[in-house]
């Protein structure tokens, strides 16, 4: 029994002795997350210091970049997304890499999916949302359809004349979703565009420079940079962020100076992408939301 009990106390002293030396999450708060990200996205500082000189400081850039990711994480959590403090390393080195070394271009895509693990999404599919973020299945869009709210749905190609009565379903290029009426009653089928094409159908995709107002306006693989002043007067279809060109208009904009809602990164509260759809009405529904701007703005 003596013997018992010595070895229960030295496991039992063992147990404690690896609680009291294991090392806290260094992201357990939001504020810790967030602090930390606008540090890593701030790493724009001396290029954007060359481009624009003394109208941008890494200071100003960090506050306005932190205060930015916890408007977008309060948004997230206020949608039902959890903060996940496992899923920040991954996210941050993302960033890191992204930003460090003042790169002269950043593209989102170089750091979105990390980051949106930050704060997953918990819709099923089926479940109703707000935006592709919101959907726990990766690939699946927020979408709505004919006489359907918003839901998590599969994104389902359609061809011509096919029925596109589901939310996800996507017709082709140079069609949309539209109401057909036959001896059989009235149907959703993807139409042709025509002549007499219904407003906001029948959009071609923006390509670089083509002004937008949300990413599902620019063909895929482009987002809308929002940002606006100087020598860009309005939104403009964008592959990445330029810190030496467009004026240097996302420079002033990460800082916080420049008028607009894009945002430097994903503080994980936002896909950030657009849906792959064709045209702006060429879904069963809407083509599926791009969700928030990046981090919030």
């Amino acid at each position: 029994m003596r013997i018992q009990l010595v070895v229960g106390f030295a496991v039992g002293a063992l147990a404690a002795a690896t609680a009291c030396t294991s090392s806290p999450n260094p992201y357990a708060e939001v504020s810790e997350y967030c602090s930390a990200y606008a540090n890593a996205v701030c790493g724009v500082s001396q290029v954007c210091q060359q481009s624009v000189g003394s109208e941008f400081t890494q200071a100003a850039c960090q506050s306005y970049q932190d205060t930015q990711c916890m408007t977008a994480a309060s948004a997230a959590q206020g949608a039902g997304r959890v903060y996940t403090p496992g899923a920040v390393q991954n996210c941050l080195n993302a960033l890191n890499s992204a930003f460090g070394n003042s790169p002269s271009t950043v593209s989102p895509s170089s750091y979105t999916s990390q980051c949106n693990a930050v704060f997953p999404g918990t819709a099923a599919e089926g479940a109703a949302c707000t935006s592709d973020a919101d959907c726990a299945v990766s690939g699946d869009i927020c979408a709505s359809a004919p006489g359907v709210g918003k839901q998590c749905a599969t994104v389902t190609q359609k061809q011509l004349n096919d029925p596109c009565n589901d939310p996800g379903d996507q017709c082709p290029s140079s069609s949309y979703c539209g109401s057909v009426t036959t001896s059989n009653g009235t149907t959703n089928e993807c139409v042709a565009c025509g002549t007499n094409n219904p407003a906001g159908t029948c959009l071609s995709p923006g390509t670089v420079g083509s002004d937008c107002d949300v990413d599902t306006d620019c063909v895929s693989g482009l987002f809308c940079d929002t940002y606006v002043g100087a020598g860009v007067p309005s939104p403009q279809c964008e592959s990445s962020y330029q810190f030496s060109g467009r004026g240097s208009v996302d420079c002033l904009g990460f800082e916080g100076q420049a008028n607009g809602t894009s945002s430097s990164s994903s503080s994980g509260s936002s896909s950030g992408s657009s849906s792959g759809s064709s045209s702006g009405s060429s879904s069963g529904g809407d083509a599926g939301t791009g969700g928030d701007a990046p981090s919030g703005g």
